[in-house]
């Protein structure tokens, strides 16, 4: 999901001076939702052409055909690492991979993304799925931040139950925990201020500018839902926090509230609702159990 620190992990790689001299050129993409294909072949080679100068320079007028022939014919004989950030869907890959090449020189492709189904692009035994924090190593990035000027980034006993209440909110999200902690660390540390703010938390979260980064993540993956997919999500906030919900159960419920779109006859309610419920889930918006 949005916020598990994907485009972190693979930054910290990426800028790595030892990594980097592994290979001949690099290059790093952001894909988003919208993305156009053009620009990211354009934005592939201008990042190359910085380092390389057997590029054309004229690559913002050039067409599409051409600047897949101009960057196959230039990557053949390199070792490449490029990255592809936050990719959404597979349909980006399908020329980028034509372009790109095979390469049998030990290049890299790396591909980060909230999409289950992008990720099988790899091979399982390259495909990370990162997890949530667990409690300690949570509770450790909240104090490095929440605490950064006090010896040992420790939290002071006096605060020690809200911060936990505080912590636990953001269920191992780094995310949620780097941006509140990041917040915390002006306040004072007054019991009743850190008090305060854990009870109007989730007002903080929708209105507090300081947290946006929070908010614009979640509500990229909700909005990129289809109209019958986000009914069906959002039908979900009628259970209360950290319910286990029954899948058959839930998907009648869809059908009983019309949700769920008629495919013909060869195909059940049921079906269809459990292709709603697979989507949802691999695009890391609930959690199987």
């Amino acid at each position: 999901m949005g916020g598990l620190g994907k485009t972190t992990l693979v930054r910290q790689v990426y800028k790595k001076d030892e990594i980097k001299q592994n290979f001949n050129c690099f290059a790093w993409i952001s894909v988003s939702q919208s993305y156009n294909i053009e620009h990211l072949l354009r934005e592939i080679l201008k990042q190359l052409q910085a380092k390389e100068k057997d590029i054309p320079h004229q690559v913002a007028t050039t067409d599409v055909a051409s600047l897949v022939h101009t960057l196959t014919n230039f990557l053949q004989d390199k070792r490449y690492l490029i990255v592809l950030d936050d990719m959404w869907s597979r349909d980006a890959w399908k020329l980028l991979n034509h372009a790109l090449g095979i390469s049998n020189k030990g290049s890299r492709i790396i591909i980060t993304t909230r999409n289950e189904d992008v990720s099988s692009l790899a091979d399982d035994k390259h495909c990370i799925q990162l997890k949530m924090l667990g409690k300690e190593e949570g509770w450790d990035l909240f104090c490095k931040k929440a605490f950064p000027r006090i010896e040992g980034k420790t939290c002071p006993q006096s605060l020690i139950c809200w911060a936990e209440k505080i912590v636990g909110k953001c269920e191992g999200l780094p995310l949620a925990i780097v941006a509140i902690g990041s917040l915390l660390s002006h306040k004072k540390l007054y019991e009743n201020e850190w008090k305060s703010f854990y009870n109007q938390l989730d007002w903080q979260i929708v209105n507090n500018p300081e947290l946006n980064s929070v908010m614009n993540v979640l509500d990229i993956s909700i909005n990129s839902l289809s109209g019958n997919l986000k009914n069906c999500f959002l039908y979900c906030g009628i259970f209360p926090e950290d319910f286990q919900i029954r899948r058959n159960y839930l998907i009648r419920l869809w059908i009983a509230e019309g949700f769920v779109q008629e495919r013909g006859p060869s195909i059940t309610m049921e079906e269809v609702g459990n292709e709603y419920l697979n989507e949802i889930a691999q695009r890391s918006l609930l959690q199987v159990v």
